[in-house]
C-alpha cells in the first residue's frame, strides 16, 4: 500500500511540475511579446512625431492586448 502511495505521489509531482513549466514558458512568451510590442509602439510614436502619432500608438496598444499580431495588421491596413 505504502509502495502505491508513493507511485502516486511521484506520478503526481511530475504532473504539477510540467504544468508549472509550461505555465512558465507561457508567461516568458508573453512577456517577450509585450517587449516587443512596447518596442513597436515606441518607434512609431518617434516617427508620428506629435499629438496624431502619439493617439495612433494608443490605438496600437489596444490592438496589441487583444490579439497581438492581429492588431497590428489592422492598423498597418488603415
Amino acid at each position: 500500500m505504502e509502495q502505491v502511495l508513493d507511485f502516486a505521489v511521484h506520478e503526481l509531482t511530475k504532473i504539477v511540475e510540467a504544468s508549472f513549466d509550461d505555465l512558465l514558458l507561457e508567461i516568458t512568451k508573453m512577456e517577450r511579446e509585450h517587449q516587443v510590442l512596447e518596442e513597436n509602439l515606441d518607434r512609431r510614436d518617434k516617427r508620428g512625431g506629435g499629438g496624431g502619432g502619439g493617439g495612433g500608438g494608443g490605438g496600437g496598444g489596444g490592438g496589441g492586448g487583444g490579439g497581438g499580431g492581429g492588431g497590428r495588421g489592422e492598423e498597418e491596413g488603415l
